[in-house]
């Protein structure tokens, strides 16, 4: 027998490892997932990871369990996971763990979250997630761009599919935005899509996705929505939008929007799903702006009476 390794189970060294730099610390880095360039920095205490409220680290991935692992720097200087009796296990370098010793090359999964060991100064962390941040996000309004929104909608997506949990999705145009830029120039019509983008922004539910879809459009993703409270939640945006007027300057601007609104069918993909929202949008616009339309009805509330 061979002589037995001091954990459970321990990550092999390919080699010596790399020489670090005095003020570095050890990060676990999110290379692939939801929460994809995050950095999360270990101490000696034990930091737990997962999707629940009851971990330190919180990650979108239903895949991972509420308290899925905790990770710490041990007195040795290495970082050692330790797996909390997850649903789905804890995986280092693709084997199933109870424990391990992470190393720089050495790859941690959990659920469909890929992370890894780094040793980084924390000016370098800040910049590398400042430098993040500015390529997920539009530089005019401030909210999420497409790109981060593609990348958590597509799993949202596949949660409610595999799942059968509703899942909606609305489109919202501003209603006559060319005038404005026509008439106001582009400077006025960029504060009035900052105005609006900040109005629906803070209408929203903490876990619906928002992003600006270019142009005066901007497209939102509601989980564990059905259908009425998808059509409520596009009335309450649509009035939000309508009762405040933008002030840029001396102008005051009375802006509407029209919001179509679609529902996730199985089979869907996020292209399917908002094109359906899309041409609804283009109803509420043909139909008279500043109203939501949705590409099917919603249901009606338990206990009403039918009209």
């Amino acid at each position: 027998m061979g002589t037995p390794t001091r954990l459970d189970q321990t990550v092999s060294d390919d080699g010596p490892p790399e020489p670090r730099p005095s003020d570095a610390r050890p990060w676990l880095v999110i290379t692939y997932g939801n929460d994809r360039s995050r950095h999360i920095q270990l101490e000696q205490a034990p930091v737990t990871i997962g999707r629940g409220p009851g971990a330190d680290v919180i990650l979108h991935d239903d895949r991972v369990s509420k308290v899925h692992c905790a990770v710490r720097v041990d007195g040795q200087g290495e970082v050692e996971v330790t797996d909390n009796g997850s649903r789905n296990g804890t995986y280092v370098d693709g084997a199933r763990i109870e424990r391990s010793i992470l190393r720089p090359q050495s790859e941690l999964r959990l659920g469909g979250t890929v992370l890894r060991v780094e040793y980084k100064d924390p000016r370098q962390v800040s910049f590398e997630e400042e430098m993040f941040r500015a390529a997920v996000t539009d530089p005019l309004t401030g909210i999420p761009n497409r790109r981060w929104f593609a990348d958590r909608a597509a799993a949202e997506i596949a949660r409610a599919q595999r799942h059968g949990r509703p899942l909606g999705a609305l489109f919202v145009d501003v209603d006559r935005f060319k005038s404005i830029n026509d008439t106001h120039g582009h400077a006025v019509g960029d504060q009035v899509l900052r105005h609006v983008a900040g109005l629906i922004w803070a209408a929203r539910r903490a876990e619906d996705l928002m992003c600006r879809h270019g142009g005066e459009e901007f497209v939102l993703l509601l989980s564990d929505a059905e259908p009425a409270k998808i059509a409520v939640a596009a009335e309450r945006f649509r009035t939000r939008v309508a009762e405040k007027a933008a002030e840029v300057g001396p102008l005051t601007l009375p802006i509407t929007v029209s919001i179509g609104w679609s529902l996730l069918r199985p089979g869907d993909t996020l292209d399917s799903l908002l094109a359906r929202a899309d041409a609804a949008m283009y109803a509420a616009k043909k139909n008279g702006r500043n109203r939501v339309e949705g590409d099917a009805p919603p249901e009606p509330a338990v206990g009403s009476a039918p009209s």
